[in-house]
């Protein structure tokens, strides 16, 4: 559900692409973007911070 906040930045297959790596290799959306060397615009702790999806 994080993910969806990356959504209009990335877009939504690529959140989906996070979404499903993140599941199967059991890792946190944060791992996987970094994994990926994702270049993404914005403060990703503010991105990703579940207080803001309130």
């Amino acid at each position: 559900m994080i993910v969806t906040r990356l959504t209009p930045i990335i877009g939504y297959d690529k959140a989906g692409e996070i979404t499903k790596k993140a599941y199967e290799a059991n890792k946190s959306i944060r791992e996987v973007i970094q994994e990926l060397a994702m270049n993404i615009l914005g403060d990703l702790d503010e991105l990703l911070g579940p207080n803001k999806m309130v």
